[in-house]
């Protein structure tokens, strides 16, 4: 802290005995030359300060009073140019020309910042130098990404570059469990990482990818040699205040052929290696992995209530495990596998407050609900590659996502001068099996073939048991219930793809076979659904690519043909890409996608929902297509050596139809009805981020900024009622950057508002939060590292709470393999605390109070193999 205030002092000092260099980079024709790489080195050759010309060509330096310096100038196409620059005593500035020759040949890669290497460029890949954009105070990747301009790592560990998430994760070179990326950014630690290259356009298959038209993004982590060919990582144990613990390993072995690592965690600290933004993007992102999947307007599956939890609970206990190997078994095959395994005991409580309405009526029920959980999930993805040749390559996907989750629910509940104790037992059971092989054969440096055989399995089974309960549909206590639903697709597609000169031509021929199926039965009732359907339909598609170049496009046309619905169906997408330099781009596109209702979503006799929801005549026509437009831009300017970096992004989608509830109140509980509405629903998104480089403060600035609207229908006594949905979130930081500093700090200041409203009557509902933080982290000594963080939340639902949440933690490296740590995690509230929350969905409006988990504070041993 004392050097700061000192550097802050000496600083007009140092202003004044300064120099400013200004230049102006031009052709051999006298044309100025934009966004070339201009460098100022010391005598030493170290690289003092580096920025791009601008559109005039022109750049300014400002630099101490020396006798001589050496200027270094790179652009792509041009020879590379140094320039030995002298200095008087009187000399107030120095005004240069510089003209470049240009390149015989053209080379693709370009090298920056003369021998540092702290960036370079080679076509799709960009590649930075960790230690010369971090500080040293860094704990972990997400730390060390979070430094790199133009990344950034959300709460829920996915990784963005320039605004765009990324795809593919890899480790020298070698998948990293998946998309999973909150296990790379949270157990990889900063000594290992020696640099991150972002790959555009990636390809698993580096001989087609001129070929592919990919979309896709990756980042590939480099590890330092020391810790290559032999088992590394780490152990930790904590313990804590009031019996709270966690105690994790992390193993890793990285070398030429093979990486293998395991991750293992077990804590009631709410340690979530897994979230449910995480889970979510992963069901996702699956569609971009099988084909079978590619048309697919929705995924329909359960989300696990652990997920989505966060810390509100009185008690959670994490059990976690994650496996992943990628070997080369021989030169012309391939493995890559891993499995995750989560396994979660929790305990929450509940007190709400709910407003049963209608068109004419209202009655109000209050009850405290304690609930246990027993969830367990499991995520396991294979491939298997072989070289059948040098152009062939023939590929084995499988994906397996089982989940197992129980609930055991007590009810209190007042209503009126009635009180009824309720009890309630769910039991989920789904799982997902998708299987693909593949063949694909590059016919001639210009012509690509491939074949696909799919296999695609969604299964769900639901338990339902529910007690002491009167007059659910006047059947005696307990009502069991019973649902199954499965989903099985079968199919194939061949594709052919050629590159005569520029464009990119894609044909595309398949077939897909598709039975739906659903099972619901209430034991000791007449009430029962058996509901199957058949569709299966030949696809094709005919696409153009242009993907290099200052303008560049995608057409795709696809046709779906429905034999046993008799119609056809057209989805096209077209995108315009224009780049505006290396970094810099601006997109627009237009897509059509289109969805059916499936069978566990029609029935028409009574299903339950839980213990205040009845589901029944969902009359919904499985043949009738729910249609959607989308529309969106992106613009993302990316200057890395002005400091400058901004992204914006709008997405419009409208949908013809879709599926809206119907909503009848009855005393107790309501009963609920889906129906496909033909009146359009409508939602957009736009958001921006811009990073700025601060250079005379050594910081960054970070604005990130969000607004979603949504207007949809519902019904209520069969009348449609619009509703509107506002989030609006907003965030401002100023993050210092001082090398090897004894303080570093985030300042800055967050908000997010949610509105919901329904107009027809009147009710609307508002969740404020305001955020305000100041995180520091700095390196006292060689052996003292330390890091605080303090956010002061205020929550404005029903009324208005204020929190403030402390975090510490204070390390001591005794040797390079023990690290000894205080921890403090929410230190101000070691008492059960709460939150309060306001909902309005179908027909309720809801206030709830929710316990939260407390704090603690304890010591943490670390041993670094």
């Amino acid at each position: 802290m004392k050097s700061s205030i000192f550097l802050i002092f000496c600083f007009p000092v140092f202003f004044f005995s300064q120099i400013k260099v200004n230049g102006k980079i031009l052709n051999k024709n006298h044309n100025p030359v934009e966004d070339a790489i201009v460098q100022i080195l010391d005598n030493n050759g170290k690289t003092l300060s580096f920025q791009n010309s601008d559109s005039n060509g022109n750049f300014t330096f400002q630099v101490n009073k020396e006798p001589s310096y050496t200027l270094e100038v790179n652009k792509i196409l041009f020879e590379p140019l140094k320039r030995n620059i002298t200095i008087s005593n009187d000399q107030k500035s120095v005004e240069l020309e510089i003209i470049l020759s240009e390149k015989i040949n053209q080379v693709e890669e370009v090298k920056i910042i003369g021998q540092a290497l702290a960036l370079k460029q080679s076509g799709d890949t960009i590649s930075y130098k960790t230690k010369y954009f971090t500080t040293d105070s860094e704990h972990n990747l997400k730390d060390i990404l979070n430094k790199l301009p133009g990344f950034e790592v959300g709460n829920d560990g996915q990784i963005k570059v320039g605004g765009k998430k990324v795809d593919n994760l890899l480790v020298d070179g070698k998948e990293f469990f998946g998309d999973n990326h909150q296990l790379a950014t949270e157990n990889l630690d900063a000594d290992m990482i020696d640099d991150i290259a972002v790959i555009n356009h990636y390809s698993d298959n580096a001989k087609i990818k001129d070929l592919e038209p990919s979309d896709k993004t990756a980042i590939n982590i480099g590890i330092k040699k020391e810790y290559k060919g032999k088992i590394t990582g780490n152990t930790t144990l904590i313990s804590a205040y009031e019996g709270h613990y966690k105690a994790g390993v992390n193993l890793f072995k990285f070398d030429k052929t093979t990486n293998i690592s395991f991750i293992g965690n077990s804590n009631n600290i709410n340690d979530e290696v897994i979230t449910f933004d995480q889970y979510f993007q992963m069901i996702i992102s699956s569609k971009n992995d099988f084909v079978s999947k590619r048309n697919v307007g929705n995924t329909d599956f359960i989300m696990p209530t652990s997920l989505i939890s966060d810390d509100r609970m009185t008690k959670k206990y994490n059990n976690f495990g994650a496996l992943n190997l990628t070997s080369y078994l021989s030169k012309k095959t391939k493995l890559n596998i891993y499995s995750i395994f989560n396994n979660v005991n929790q305990n929450k409580n509940i007190l709400n407050n709910t407003l049963f309405f209608d068109q004419n009526s209202s009655y109000s029920t209050t009850e405290n609900i304690k609930t246990k959980e027993q969830l367990f999930f499991n995520r396991t993805r294979a491939n298997l590659d072989y070289l059948v040749s040098d152009n062939s390559l023939l590929t084995y996907s499988l994906a397996f996502d089982p989940y197992s989750g129980k609930k055991d629910i007590q009810i209190d509940q007042t209503f009126g001068n009635i009180e009824n104790r309720i009890d309630e037992k769910v039991h989920d059971t789904p799982y997902t099996l998708s299987q693909q092989l593949s063949y694909t054969s590059k016919l001639s440096p210009t012509k690509l073939l491939a074949l696909y055989i799919f296999n695609d399995i969604n299964y769900q089974q639901n338990n339902f048991q529910l007690d002491n309960f009167p007059n659910v549909l006047n059947l005696d206590s307990p009502l069991l219930q019973d649902k199954k639903y499965n989903q099985e697709t079968y199919g194939l597609l061949s594709t052919y793809t050629f590159k005569p000169k520029k464009l990119i031509y894609y044909i595309g021929l398949g077939y897909s076979l598709t039975q739906d199926s659903f099972l619901s039965s209430i034991e000791n009732s007449q009430y029962s659904n058996n509901n199957k359907i058949s569709r299966n339909f030949f696809n094709t598609e005919f696409s153009i690519y242009k993907r290099k170049g200052f303008f560049q496009f995608s057409l795709q046309n696809t046709l779906l043909y429905y034999t046993s619905l008799n119609r056809l169906l057209y989805l096209p997408k077209a995108n315009v890409k224009f780049q505006l330099n290396q970094l810099s781009e601006l997109n627009l596109s237009y897509q059509v996608k289109n969805d059916f209702a499936n069978t566990n979503q029609t029935f028409t006799q009574p299903i339950l929902d839980d213990y205040n929801r009845i589901l029944q005549n969902n009359i919904l026509d499985l043949g009738l297509p729910m249609r959607s437009h989308n529309f969106s831009v992106y613009l993302r300017y990316f200057n890395l050596f002005s400091g400058t970096i901004l992204n914006l992004s709008f997405n419009y989608t409208k949908n013809e139809k879709s599926i809206i509830t119907a909503s009848q109140l009855l005393p107790q509980y309501t009963v609920i009805s889906q129906v496909l509405n033909s009146t359009p629903t409508q939602n957009w998104f736009t958001n921006i981020n811009l990073d700025k480089k601060v250079s005379f403060l050594k910081a960054k600035i970070k604005l990130n900024g969000s607004y979603s609207h949504s207007n949809s229908i519902n019904i209520i006594d069969q009348i449609e009622n619009p509703i509107t949905s506002q989030n609006i979130i907003l965030k401002a930081s100023l993050m210092s950057v001082f090398k090897n500093g004894i303080f570093n700090y985030e300042i800055g200041v967050s908000k997010q508002k949610n509105i919901s409203s329904y107009t027809n009557l009147n009710k609307k509902v508002s969740n404020d939060r305001t955020e305000l933080f100041a995180d520091f982290d700095g390196i006292i000594s060689k052996h003292f590292k330390y890091y605080f963080r303090n956010h002061y939340n205020i929550y404005i639902s029903e009324q208005k709470q204020h929190f403030l949440k402390t975090d510490f933690e204070i390390f001591y490296d005794y040797s390079k393999k023990w690290e000894y740590s205080v921890i403090g995690n929410d230190i101000l509230n070691f008492n059960k605390t709460q939150i309060i929350l306001s909902t309005l969905q179908n027909v309720t409006l809801q206030t709830s109070i929710i316990q939260r988990l407390p704090g603690y504070i304890g010591v943490k041993v670390k041993y670094n193999l």
